[in-house]
């Protein structure tokens, strides 16, 4: 057996990634990388300095002036109890609806809504004070009211701004239908109906035996009505097929989260500055690691109205599993030894809008738009 060849192959396999992270290490050094995102390749420069092309870039920050693009802040909110305080749906066309949660010490406290056009201003506004028995939900074009109090309405705002009580028609309410009659009318109901929900309420019945009362909200007709029947107690509703379930918010406000957890931007170029050791704190129970790697600036494109903000953002890592074909994690830096934090831009846009929206934290809601 040859020792020697054994013994110096043993140092080659020991020496070989000590190499490539010696050749990792050197800022200097200049590569073209690319990762895959929704499909598609997208190529950026790693190392080196910084191009002429990326000397323009600016911090996103809504104290600073820029020529770049401006910012407007379009909604404030003192509710330091909920998670997300301002929420974001469409309504109908390119309407955009703002929810606006305010708590008690507010003035006028309650659901505040914003009805926003393709350019980002007000057009209408919706308000709903705190009462208690009394939920509403958006479906579509309308807005629908479960009133303990006043029964059950729905108005047409979203889709015209008329705020007037609508009475949604109540189908068996003294619960005398057959069950054929029962069956044949959710049949029709399910074919034609364009919007469905459902609401069930416990009830106490004679000789102390419970059971529930199930209600099908369908709009059918041109009108919104609601089928009573006669359930077992307990009966429970899926998620999906409640209320809630038929808006879906686009938007919240944070300072941790993206839109629909979905990257919308494009790392174009990474400016090496530090090589340092960090932790990655898994949770649940799970013990962390700990890595190395570089901590610099990344320089991005941000869509804003068929064109492209360019922004920098420093103190940044990132990670690809698989180079140019895995997806590419970004994290905050905190520093030498210290765990990293997940790194998220709440900004979002579409082709149909003039403006992007912004936020930095959950109570500050802002208009992002092209400057002069």
């Amino acid at each position: 057996m040859n020792i020697k060849f054994i013994f110096q192959g043993v140092m080659t396999s020991f020496l070989l990634p000590m190499l490539l992270c010696c050749g990792c290490r050197n800022a200097d050094r200049k590569e073209l990388r690319s990762y895959e995102k929704g499909g598609k390749k997208i190529s950026f420069l790693s190392g080196g300095e910084v191009p002429e092309e990326f000397k323009d870039y600016q911090s996103l920050s809504t104290n600073v002036q820029s020529s770049a693009y401006k910012f407007e802040l379009l909604i404030k909110s003192e509710n330091y109890w909920t998670p997300n305080p301002i929420r974001l749906f469409y309504g109908v066309g390119d309407d955009i609806i703002v929810e606006v949660n305010r708590e008690e010490k507010e003035k006028e406290s309650g659901y505040h809504y914003y009805k926003l056009d393709k350019s980002g201003t007000i057009t209408d506004s919706l308000y709903h004070p705190l009462r208690g028995g009394l939920r509403s939900g958006f479906v579509g074009a309308y807005v629908v009211y479960l009133s303990s109090e006043e029964g059950y309405y729905y108005n047409t705002w979203p889709l015209n701004g008329d705020k007037t009580k609508k009475r949604i028609k109540i189908l068996n309410q003294d619960l005398s239908w057959t069950t054929e009659k029962l069956e044949k009318t959710d049949h029709e109901i399910s074919l034609d109906a364009k919007h469905i929900f459902y609401e069930a309420e416990n009830q106490s019945g004679e000789n102390g035996i419970s059971w529930s009362l199930n209600k099908m909200f369908f709009f059918k007709g041109g009108i919104w009505q609601v089928l009573y029947r006669r359930q077992s107690f307990g009966a429970d509703i899926n998620d999906a097929d409640k209320l809630r379930a038929l808006r879906y918010d686009f938007f919240r406000t944070s300072n941790d989260r993206q839109p629909a957890e979905e990257e919308n931007f494009e790392l174009k170029f990474f400016e090496k500055t530090e090589w340092l050791s960090y932790g990655h704190a898994i949770g649940g129970g799970q013990a962390g690691f700990s890595t190395a790697g570089w901590s610099g600036t990344a320089y991005f494109n941000l869509p804003l109205n068929l064109d492209s903000l360019k922004i920098k953002v420093s103190d940044l890592i990132i990670e690809q599993e698989k180079a140019d074909t895995g997806v590419i994690r970004y994290y905050r830096s905190h520093g030498s030894g210290e765990n990293v934090s997940p790194f998220n831009l709440n900004y979002y846009t579409s082709r149909n809008l003039n403006y992007a929206i912004y936020s930095n934290d959950a109570n500050h809601l802002y208009l992002v738009k092209k400057g002069e």
